[in-house]
C-alpha cells in the first residue's frame, strides 16, 4: 500500500516491494529516474501561483501586464519621482528607488509595487459593470489619501480629478497624463487635474458644498474641458509669491511643479528687490506640487516676486 502524497518522490518509492526496498543502489537509481517527473508534476501543479496577481514579481508581472494589454514601460520618462530624503512627497513609500539601468531623466519602467496596483485596479474595473460607482471602488485605493472626483457633463464627457496629491509620485504623474481615463465606449475622459498638494482642495462647482466640490474663492477652477489646470510639456506657467515674514524659507505651491524643469523669479516690489539676490533654490527644494526657496530672515511683509516655470 503506497504512503505519502501522490506526485511526491516518497509516494513512488513506497511502491517498491520489500525485495528491493533495502537495496541502496537500486533505490538511488530509481530516485534519479523519478525525480525529473516529480519536479515536472510540482511545477504543473504550482504554475498558477507564478502568475497570481497578488504575489507575481518581475517578469511574471510583466507577462500578466502583456496579457492585459497594460505595458510596464511608460510612453515618456516620468520625472521627479525618485526617492529623496527631506521630502514630503518623495519619501518612503512615496518616491521610487533609483535602480540599475534607470534613466537619469526619469522612470521609464514601472516598479513592481506600482505596476501590480495598476493591474489590479484595471482587473477590478473590467470584472464589473461600467458604472461610476464601480470606477470609484476600483480606482480610489490607487490614489489614497487623495479623493477621486469623477463628474459627467451630460454631453458624453467624463471629468477626472484628485483633490490632493496621492501618496505615490509616480501614480500622481500617470494620473495627470490620462493613464487612468476609463470611460464607456463613446464617452470622452478628460481633465486629470490635481487641485491640491498635501492639503486637499475641492473643485469649483455651483449649488454644492462638500469635500470635493465647493464654490467661489474655495473651489479649484479648471480651464476649458479641464485641460488648462495641468500644463503640458513645453508650457510656461507663472504667478506671484510673497516672502514669508521673519522666516528663512518660502514655499510656493502649484500642482504643475511636479513636472517643472526650470524655475526663475524676479522682484515685483521695492522691498523684494532688496531680497532678490539673497534667494536660492536648493537641490532638494523642488518636490511634487511645491517649490521651497531659501533666504535670510525676511523683515518685510510686502517682498513680492513674480515667478515663471517651464514645464
Amino acid at each position: 500500500m503506497p504512503t505519502g502524497t501522490p506526485g511526491t518522490l516518497s509516494y513512488y518509492l513506497s511502491l517498491v516491494t520489500s525485495e528491493y526496498a533495502n537495496q541502496p543502489n537500486f533505490m538511488a537509481t530509481l530516485t534519479d529516474l523519478i525525480t525529473p517527473f516529480v519536479n515536472t508534476i510540482a511545477l504543473a501543479e504550482g504554475m498558477y501561483q507564478y502568475f497570481n496577481i497578488n504575489t507575481a514579481v518581475g517578469d511574471q508581472l510583466t507577462k500578466l501586464g502583456e496579457w492585459l494589454n497594460i505595458p510596464r514601460s511608460v510612453e515618456q520618462p516620468v520625472p521627479n519621482v525618485y526617492f529623496s530624503l527631506d521630502s514630503t512627497t518623495l519619501g518612503l513609500d512615496q518616491g521610487s528607488m533609483f535602480g540599475p539601468g534607470d534613466s537619469l531623466f526619469g522612470l521609464v519602467a514601472l516598479p513592481d509595487n506600482i505596476y501590480s496596483q495598476i493591474l489590479q485596479a484595471f482587473i477590478a474595473i473590467w470584472n464589473t459593470n461600467p458604472t461610476k460607482a464601480n470606477y470609484y471602488a476600483a480606482l480610489s485605493p490607487l490614489f489614497a489619501p487623495a479623493q477621486l472626483v469623477i463628474q459627467g457633463d451630460n454631453a458624453n464627457n467624463l471629468f477626472y480629478g484628485l483633490t490632493s496629491q496621492p501618496n505615490n509620485a509616480v501614480i500622481a504623474y500617470l494620473f495627470t497624463q490620462g493613464y487612468f481615463g476609463v470611460a464607456p465606449a463613446g464617452v470622452n475622459a478628460y481633465g486629470f487635474n490635481i487641485s491640491g498638494t498635501t492639503t486637499p482642495v475641492p473643485f469649483f462647482g455651483l449649488d454644492l458644498e462638500n469635500s470635493v466640490i465647493s464654490g467661489l474663492d474655495v473651489g479649484f477652477m479648471v480651464g476649458a474641458n479641464g485641460a488648462q489646470a495641468v500644463a503640458g510639456p513645453g508650457s510656461i506657467i507663472s504667478g506671484t509669491f510673497t516672502l514669508t515674514h521673519n522666516a528663512t524659507t518660502t514655499v510656493i505651491s502649484n500642482s504643475n511643479f511636479l513636472f517643472t524643469s526650470t524655475f526663475k523669479w524676479w522682484a515685483a516690489t521695492a522691498n523684494a528687490a532688496l531680497m532678490e539676490s539673497q534667494l536660492w533654490l536648493p537641490i532638494a527644494g523642488r518636490v511634487g506640487g511645491s517649490v521651497t526657496l531659501n533666504h535670510p530672515s525676511c523683515p518685510y511683509t510686502d517682498a513680492t516676486f513674480v515667478w515663471e516655470a517651464t514645464i
